[in-house]
């Protein structure tokens, strides 16, 4: 792996003020009626980061009590977006209060001076991880190995000590300023092909 990427809950601090809104604690919080049109998430049908929240849920309480919870946060939801970098968009721009996105754009921009906080509920941040290899056959290809080579022990390296801080390997640590540390994984098991493909022909939003 050369990269974990992990998912978190995005704050506009200042619209939720200006609302005289409070901050959610926890996934419950969210489906208040006070946060209606308030919020947004990644589709998982198109995004990783929204299937990465719908899985962690499902594996924390049960595939039917997840999918319970999703129908009602879709009353709130003001839009699912295609890509996991939408509501941290939209939050910044100010057009949700809450954000389910990634952590490590939205640390960039915390340290950017950008008025958001950044949450992780007790269940954990929900991640992926991501992989290089080379294609069978290619080993040998002189232009595939330069890259695969650049990406090994140079790339991971930069990628992690500056945006993705989280935990990779077994001898070295990074730290970002504003990431959050210690970090509380979600369980995020049984993650394949199949398992997502099954889930999603569940998801109808």
């Amino acid at each position: 792996p050369f990269n974990r990427n992990g998912g978190c809950i995005i704050l506009n601090t200042e619209l939720l003020k200006s609302y005289n809104l409070p901050e959610p604690t926890c996934y419950a919080d969210l489906l208040k009626p006070e946060y209606k049109n308030l919020i947004s998430m990644p589709s998982p049908k198109s995004s990783g980061t929204g299937y990465m929240f719908l899985k962690a849920l499902v594996n924390e309480w049960g595939e039917e009590a997840a999918l319970t919870y999703f129908d009602a946060l879709t009353e709130n939801i003001l839009q699912y977006t295609s890509s996991g970098a939408g509501p941290l968009n939209a939050v910044l721009q100010g057009e949700v209060a809450i954000g389910l996105g990634m952590t490590a754009p939205s640390v960039t921009q915390l340290n950017e001076g950008r008025p958001i906080k950044i949450l992780c509920f007790e269940e954990g941040s929900p991640y992926s991880m991501y992989g290089q290899s080379i294609i069978r056959g290619q080993e040998n290809n002189p232009a595939v190995r330069d890259v695969f080579n650049y990406l090994v022990n140079e790339f991971t390296y930069e990628n992690n000590e500056l945006f993705f801080p989280e935990k990779i390997f077994r001898d070295k640590d990074y730290t970002i300023e504003n990431y959050p540390n210690p970090i509380v994984y979600a369980d995020m098991s049984g993650d394949t092909t199949d398992e997502k493909n099954r889930l999603l022909d569940l998801w109808d939003h």
